[in-house]
């Protein structure tokens, strides 16, 4: 089962208590902390989507959706190293706005039985815009996913859990 893994849809974002004058917008970048809980799954070998329920300190409560390319061979983990992977998410916060994210980073096979198999993600994101409230939204930062994926007559599938850190620029 050599299903390479996926990452996951960082998740992000939402509200910032700004000061902003009537003639000039403000910019206010705000730290979150977020975690997203989901499902990846794999129809074409090497390439994942995912979706996903989204909480920490600034969307409360959302959905995340995305895609991942991996490469081909995904290394043990056991041997220090990664192979590339590399995607993009789109977050919908609790009150509609979509927040969109692309991400390049690592992946690596943590354990594999004959019927699973566990990958991570170390992945580096940039916040690239998204809608309403997000519209000019800027920023980045770090995330690690944990993915274990099965056989399915579909392809792979399985739960995945993602941690991201950063901090977003918002436009007011």
């Amino acid at each position: 089962m050599r299903r390479a893994c996926f990452c996951i849809c960082l998740s992000i974002f939402g509200l910032s208590v700004v000061s902003a004058s009537a003639a000039a917008s403000t910019i206010h970048g705000t730290r979150y902390s977020e975690v997203t809980r989901g499902v990846v799954l794999s129809t074409v070998e090497d390439v994942t989507s995912t979706t996903g329920t989204v909480t920490g300190t600034l969307i409360a409560h959302g959905t995340s959706s995305g895609s991942q390319m991996a490469s081909a061979a995904v290394p043990s983990c056991s041997l220090g190293l990664g192979g590339p992977i590399s995607g993009s998410t789109i977050t919908v916060a609790n009150r509609g706005a979509n927040l969109y994210t692309s991400f390049t980073g690592t992946v690596c096979e943590s354990t594999s039985t004959s019927t699973a198999a566990t990958y991570e993600v170390k992945a580096a994101f940039t916040i690239t815009g998204g809608t309403g409230r997000f519209s000019n939204a800027t920023g980045g930062g770090t995330f690690k996913s944990k993915a274990t994926l099965r056989a399915t007559p579909q392809g792979s599938q399985g739960p995945v859990t993602t941690r991201s850190r950063g901090v977003i620029f918002l436009e007011h």
